[in-house]
């Protein structure tokens, strides 16, 4: 099995991470002053290369054996339990030829460096706060550099055993979406003080030693997890390999996933996916000089406020509130307008239609509110804006705020339509309501239209508006307001 799994990885990818471990060691040297012991140390802890680049080399390696042999090859070892932790093995020989790749690598680009095997470091260096945390755990880098390497090794063993146990229990089309979903955890909670906070296990606590000494119950945190989901591994594997977790296929039947393949398009999932991007960055190109990712958040969902009339910000507001409801509204005119009566004789009542719509409406938008959830946290890795506790909930606040505000927008002009047959006089009648913005703030101050604006809310830098509270109670009235008559009333005017 081992020879079997060498073959299949072959020589290319094995070269590439020779290659790229080299080229950082070396591109390391430049403007340092290190010894060689300070470098070697320094390859094999700095993040940045693990994080992106040698976890996902070894992903990817771990992805091109994990298809599992045939039932005859599995026989072969009385029980799957053996067979699993034969597998194992292999997979623990390719961790150690890994390593053994790595650790040639870095040694090999510190030749040439005097030999200084202490902690004290030239000012100004980079990896000063790094070795002062070290050196509280290891009398020399030496000693500390074999520890980390044993504590890698052992990190890659343990995670190509997740990846074998992923690959068994799930789908293969779900297998890589989960291993992909838990190292995106991994990739972004360098970035996020929110996700280091939390009692999570990710593969860089398995694989980067230092990334448990952050805290005082960090590495036990490691420790616990760790162990309880090497059992859970190994008595699944053993009591219950026959199980694997059905996905439901995605073509499934109803009005709502019909709907959903005639509004969730490559067109139109394009196009949100750029407005968004522009959007984004164009709030950071007017004001480049912020470095807090939660003040560039409130500016991003700032909106327009309440009492004055600012062009470009209404515009913004528009875009950004508007994008989703006019796609939907083109939808809904289309459906209604073109609806088949033999849908409908096929339909039990009328409300059903209705139904579909509103579900196929509310995951659109949904899907929307992904994206401005997704492509703000993107762009503050990229800009490698500061984050602090309060950043993601802040984002999740806003984003929140901003679905239900679209809601009831839409809500509202389909109420518009079941009376005028006209889905153009209802989204005029939305840029109406938005523009009611310029009454004095206490008349315009609680109006739904509009109420995601972070300018309408009450903020510490603001000290104006209305509370947060308030604001989503608000917006779930007037949306559920609004629902409750289309339910009772509203599909009766609305398909004819």
């Amino acid at each position: 099995m081992i020879r079997r799994n060498l073959y299949i990885v072959g020589k290319g990818k094995l070269v590439v991470l020779f290659l790229g471990c080299i080229l950082f060691g070396i591109s390391g040297r430049v403007a340092a002053t290190l010894s060689y012991e300070q470098h070697i140390l320094s390859v094999i802890t700095d993040h940045y290369y693990l994080i992106y680049f040698m976890i996902p080399m070894y992903l990817f390696i771990c992805f091109s054996v994990m298809e599992e042999d045939t039932e005859i090859v599995v026989m072969r070892y009385r029980s799957y339990f053996r067979y699993f932790l034969s597998k194992w093995v292999s997979v623990a020989a390719l961790a150690v030829l890994f390593m053994g790749i790595q650790l040639l690598a870095i040694l090999l680009s510190g030749i040439g460096l005097p030999l200084r095997n202490h902690w004290n470091l030239v000012g100004g260096a980079t990896q000063t706060e790094l070795f002062s945390i070290l050196s509280g755990y290891f009398t020399y880098p030496t000693s500390c550099f074999i520890v980390t390497t044993l504590y890698m090794l052992l990190g890659l063993c343990i995670s190509g055993m997740f990846c074998m146990w992923i690959a068994h229990f799930l789908p293969n089309s779900w297998t890589s979406k989960v291993i992909m979903a838990f190292y995106i955890v991994t990739a972004v909670s360098i970035k996020m003080p929110f996700l280091q906070a939390l009692p999570i296990t990710g593969f860089h606590h398995w694989i980067i030693l230092h990334h448990n000494l952050t805290g005082e119950y960090r590495f036990l945190i490691t420790a616990i997890t760790t162990l309880s989901l090497v059992i859970v591994m190994l008595w699944t594997a053993k009591k219950y390999w026959h199980w694997q977790l059905s996905v439901p296929s995605r073509r499934r039947k109803g009005l709502t996933q019909y709907y959903c393949r005639e509004v969730i398009t490559k067109k139109n999932l394009l196009i949100m996916i750029t407005v968004t991007s522009i959007i984004t960055i164009w709030k950071y190109l007017q004001n480049p000089d912020i470095l807090v990712a939660d003040e560039w958040i409130v500016r991003l969902f700032a909106g327009h406020g309440t009492g004055m009339l600012n062009m470009l910000s209404f515009l913004e507001m528009l875009i950004i509130n508007g994008l989703p409801i006019c796609i939907l509204a083109a939808f809904i005119e289309r459906i209604t307008s073109n609806q088949s009566i033999f849908v409908t004789i096929r339909l039990k009542t009328r409300v059903e239609l209705l139904k579909g719509m509103i579900k196929t409406s509310l995951i659109f938008i949904v899907l929307y509110g992904l994206l401005f959830t997704l492509i703000p946290i993107i762009l503050i890795i990229a800009l490698n804006l500061r984050t602090t506790e309060h950043t993601i909930p802040l984002l999740l606040l806003c984003v929140g705020l901003k679905l239900l505000d679209i809601m009831t927008q839409f809500l509202l002009m389909t109420a518009l339509y079941c009376f005028t047959k006209q889905i153009t006089i209802g989204f005029l009648a939305l840029v109406g309501l938005n523009l009611l913005c310029i009454l004095p703030v206490g008349m315009s101050g609680y109006l739904p239209i509009g109420l995601s604006s972070m300018a309408r809310i009450y903020l510490p830098q603001t000290q104006s508006g209305v509370s947060v509270v308030l604001a989503y109670g608000i917006l779930m009235i007037a949306s559920s307001t609004i629902f409750i008559w289309l339910r009772i009333r509203g599909h009766n005017k609305t398909f004819k």
